[in-house]
């Protein structure tokens, strides 16, 4: 298993549109390594990846062993570089996460002015009272960093909270949270486009049946709702 941290939507769009281009450029698997280019902080991980292919591992091997595929790439990267060429698949992957990028940007965007729209009016509501003196300015302070402390607090308990769950393979539990109006729903369904999105890529690819729905079943993050699709295997 990787040490690495899985790679943002952007860098993943990045290396799948370099490996597109390299591969149609007809360079070995070696020297398309070489010729990569991504960030510093991700050299790393290029040289662990470049290090496996010297020992003999394949490239889909060598990418999910340096964290830069997920099971689900190594999978449709081996399919495919054993149909023939991966470069069609690499262009895929690149529009793929390319688009969850841009998706995921245009959602902090609409989120950045609700956020600026709060802290001003945590700056400038209380200001009257600091400036007649009826307000001390550690209580100013306080009454800013207080709610921004509270609303990042209760960022990261939601974060732990879903870990949890997504970890918890308790039928009563994640049953109820599923069934909470709205949030459940949602989850749910995205749950399921994430499975059968996955199983399409695998079998577009040529992987079979078979050994495609237990990787497609590891996308879904849930314990439980993996769980619930072991009968898919019998």
């Amino acid at each position: 298993m990787s040490s690495f941290s899985p790679l943002p939507h952007a860098i993943r769009a990045d290396l799948f549109s370099q490996l597109a281009v390299l591969e149609r450029a007809g360079l070995p698997t070696d020297h398309a390594l070489a010729s990569l280019n991504l960030a510093p902080r991700y050299q790393p991980q290029l040289a662990s990846m470049r290090k496996a292919l010297a020992r003999g591992k394949s490239i889909a091997q060598a990418g999910v062993q340096a964290g830069l595929f997920n099971p689900l790439d190594a999978a449709l990267v081996a399919a495919a570089c054993h149909a023939g060429s991966p470069a069609l698949l690499y262009n895929r992957l690149a529009e793929q996460s390319a688009l969850i990028a841009r998706l995921t940007k245009q959602v902090r965007a609409k989120l950045a002015m609700p956020a600026l729209t709060l802290l001003l009016a945590l700056l400038i509501n209380p200001l009257p009272a600091l400036i007649m003196g009826s307000l001390s300015l550690s209580s100013y302070a306080l009454g800013i960093i207080t709610p921004l402390l509270l609303i990042y607090l209760m960022y990261r308990l939601g974060r732990l909270v879903l870990q949890s769950f997504e970890r918890n393979t308790s039928a009563t539990l994640v049953k109820a949270l599923l069934q909470t109006p709205l949030l459940g729903a949602w989850y749910l369904r995205s749950k399921q486009h994430d499975f059968i999105a996955s199983l399409a890529l695998l079998l577009h690819a040529g992987v079979s049946m078979f050994a495609a729905i237990p990787i497609a079943q590891s996308t879904l993050n849930c314990a439980y709702l993996q769980q619930q699709s072991q009968p898919l295997l019998r």
